[in-house]
């Protein structure tokens, strides 16, 4: 429990200094942190097949939401910045490591009915490990 609170709180910092120093018009409104583990039976030696162990492995994802008051080359510069950023090129999956998963229609924003926005969703995917073997 003590690690995820940690890697939260490195993601937020990390979220905080691309919502205010690298992307106009891109405002974060929400952060999601999911960890799965799934368990493995352990597989017995067979002509075809080699023993394996159980095992249990961890996937975790990083969900962040936003709202993007400039057109879409700003959610893709989002992108980019959150990949690049040393602390995510170095935890996150090194294959397809930020993904876009939803983009809204544009709206006006209830706050601010001046302004239009979209909404989208992106996922920070980090690498799966097998528990218990580092």
């Amino acid at each position: 429990m003590a690690v995820m609170i940690a890697l939260i709180q490195r993601v937020s910092q990390a979220s905080v200094r691309v919502q205010t120093e690298l992307v106009d018009d891109i405002q974060v409104v929400g952060l999601k942190m999911e960890q799965t583990l799934v368990q493995s039976d352990a597989v017995k030696s067979s002509k075809t097949v080699r023993a394996q162990p159980a095992q249990t492995k961890e996937q975790i994802l990083l969900t962040i939401s936003a709202k993007n008051f400039a057109d879409n080359h700003a959610e893709d510069k989002f992108i980019e910045t959150i990949a690049s950023l040393p602390y995510f090129k170095n935890s996150l999956r090194k294959k397809e490591p930020v993904l876009l998963k939803n983009r809204l229609l544009r709206q006006v924003d209830p706050l601010d009915p001046n302004r239009i926005f979209t909404l989208f969703t992106i996922e920070c995917v980090y690498p799966e490990r097998v528990l218990g073997y580092e």
